[in-house]
C-alpha cells in the first residue's frame, strides 16, 4: 500500500503548518480519512511499546526513563531533558515520515520532536496542555532526502511525562 495522492496532500499540508506553528494540540484530536491509509500498521517503523525500540533509547540528557504499565515515564531531572530514539537512521527516500504520540504531561509544557539530517535538523514544536494529549508530525520536508535520526523533547523544562504511545511511520510515496 502506497500513500494516495490526498493524504501526500495533507502530510504536505500539515508540515507546512508545523513549520509555520499553527499547529495546535486540539487539531491532533481529529483523524482525517486521508489519514487513514497512512497511518496503517505496515508503515510503522519504530514504536516505543516494543522491547527492541525502547531498548534503542539513547543519548538521553536530564531524563529518567522507566517502563510502567500506563506505558514510558519520562521524569525531567533537570534543564533541557531530551532523548534519542533511533541509533540507526530512517529512509527518507521517495518516502513521508510521520510520529504519533499519545502522551499525559503533569502540567502545561511543550513536546518537541528534532529530525537530525546531513549535519542539520529541523524542529517541530507542539504546546501540551496537563493531560491527555495526541500529537502528529509531519516530517515531510524536501530536504529530507537523507535518513535521518529523531530525538524527542518530552517536556520544556521541568515535569513528567508519560508516553502512551509513540509510533513512527514511514510510507512510501506513489
Amino acid at each position: 500500500m502506497a500513500v494516495t495522492a490526498l493524504s501526500l496532500l495533507f502530510c504536505i499540508a500539515w508540515a507546512a503548518r508545523c513549520q509555520i506553528g499553527l499547529n495546535e494540540p486540539r487539531q491532533t484530536f481529529q483523524i482525517h480519512e486521508a489519514e487513514q491509509d497512512f497511518f496503517h500498521q505496515e508503515f510503522v517503523t519504530y514504536d516505543m511499546s516494543r522491547d527492541k525500540d525502547f531498548n534503542q533509547l539513547w543519548g538521553e540528557h536530564s531524563l529518567k526513563i522507566s517502563r510502567t504499565p500506563k506505558g514510558i515515564v519520562l521524569q525531567s531531572t533537570g534543564a533541557d531533558p531530551f532523548v534519542y530514539l533511533n541509533p540507526e537512521p530512517i529512509a527518507t527516500k521517495d518516502r513521508i515520515i510521520a510520529m504519533k504520540v499519545v502522551l499525559d504531561v503533569d502540567r502545561d509544557t511543550a513536546f518537541a520532536v528534532y529530525a537530525f539530517y546531513n549535519k542539520k535538523h529541523k524542529m517541530l514544536r507542539e504546546k501540551v496542555k496537563q493531560g491527555r494529549n495526541e500529537l502528529v508530525f509531519f516530517l515531510g520536508f524536501p530536504e529530507f532526502s537523507s535518513p535521518i535520526k529523531l530525538r524527542i523533547d518530552p517536556v520544556l523544562t521541568s515535569g513528567n511525562c508519560v508516553i502512551r504511545s509513540l509510533r513512527v511511520y514511514s510510507a512510501p510515496i506513489s
